[in-house]
């Protein structure tokens, strides 16, 4: 297995020493460590760790925000939270704020960090590894095979309905999609990947099997059809706003969707923030209009639920900051 660079931020030297310790123990190179937050951003500003391990409970930042700052110089490093304080709210409020994995300080805290040091680097090893060539079987429609987020999520949101999943959070990364979710009867979330390598093997899977049996009842609320139906509506949508960057988080009562979106005016393109928070009735339309978008040439019509939540009315302006600015749509004079 190749060797892995883990970053160790934890401002207890006994806690800092043991969990090196450990870590040499079983094989692996000695962490980098570091006691505040300061110290930590400015290496990894220069640095890129293949995972990090982050007290929770540092003495000069504060958790969220210095995950956030980690994000902005290293994106896709796994990041795992130390914590005492061990409530399933400390791991869910975790969770959403981007974090890979949640290590309670307890008896299993060093198996944990042994576990995750083997899982980076498997992925290390599999990266470094050549893929396999996928046989595609005859009969398959080669659009399916097409990268968008259409077709990406899409099957992502098969997995989804098939394995029972809830309360499911998507982002995209460096070379496919991490995912947090429950089990439908599940206390704890559980991590997942979808590697853009998988991608054709998920398509030729779900086109063999499609109709063995049923997919079972939706565990969300929000979307009674399943994640399928959505996912693969949302990811049209993305798609003709040529977003990147996207993910799309669940909570109870809305569904929120984030990513980049190239923003052009007279002079320049720029990249703008994009942001789509969607309640019951939303989500109830955007279905809809995917039915309908399937059953004709598959571009939504002028003035569509699309057009009216995600404002396709009028083109995106860049204001002074460089973030979107919606122009507001006439009222329509029709009757």
């Amino acid at each position: 297995m190749p060797s892995v660079t883990a970053l160790l931020v934890e401002n207890d030297p006994k806690v800092a020493w043991a969990i090196s310790r450990v870590i040499e123990a079983r094989g692996f190179p000695s962490p980098v460590v570091f006691a505040t937050g300061g110290e930590t951003i400015d290496w990894i500003g220069r640095n890129r760790p293949d995972l990090c391990f982050i007290d929770r409970d540092l003495p000069d930042v504060k958790w969220a925000d210095f995950i956030v700052r980690i994000r902005q110089r290293q994106p896709n490093v796994p990041i795992h939270l130390i914590s005492g304080a061990g409530t399933e709210a400390d791991a869910i409020a975790a969770f959403r704020a981007g974090v890979t994995d949640y290590i309670p300080k307890a008896a299993g805290l060093y198996e944990s960090i042994i576990r995750a040091l083997q899982r980076a680097s498997e992925k290390k090893a599999e990266s470094v590894t050549p893929g396999a060539v996928v046989s595609v079987p005859e009969g398959i429609p080669p659009q399916l095979l097409n990268p968008t987020y259409q077709n990406r999520l899409r099957v992502i949101g098969r997995q989804i309905d098939l394995y029972g999943y809830r309360m499911v959070a998507v982002f995209e990364v460096e070379g496919g999609f991490l995912m947090r979710a429950f089990r439908s009867n599940g206390r704890q979330a559980e991590a997942l990947e979808f590697p853009d390598r998988d991608f054709a093997q998920l398509v030729i899977q779900a086109f063999v099997v499609r109709g063995e049996g049923e997919r079972p009842a939706s565990n969300s609320q929000l979307l009674p059809s399943g994640y399928e139906d959505f996912f693969r509506a949302i990811g049209a949508a993305l798609d003709d706003h040529k977003a990147d960057a996207v993910s799309v988080s669940e909570f109870s009562s809305i569904i929120v969707v984030s990513g980049n979106v190239q923003v052009e005016n007279s002079t320049q393109t720029t990249v703008g923030n994009l942001q789509w928070v969607l309640q019951a009735e939303d989500v109830t339309q955007i279905l809809d209009e995917g039915y309908r978008r399937r059953k004709s040439s598959g571009k939504a019509q002028s003035g569509s639920v699309l057009d009216r939540i995600f404002g396709r009315q009028e083109p995106i302006q860049a204001s002074s900051t460089g973030r979107p600015v919606q122009r507001q749509r006439q009222p329509s004079t029709q009757t």
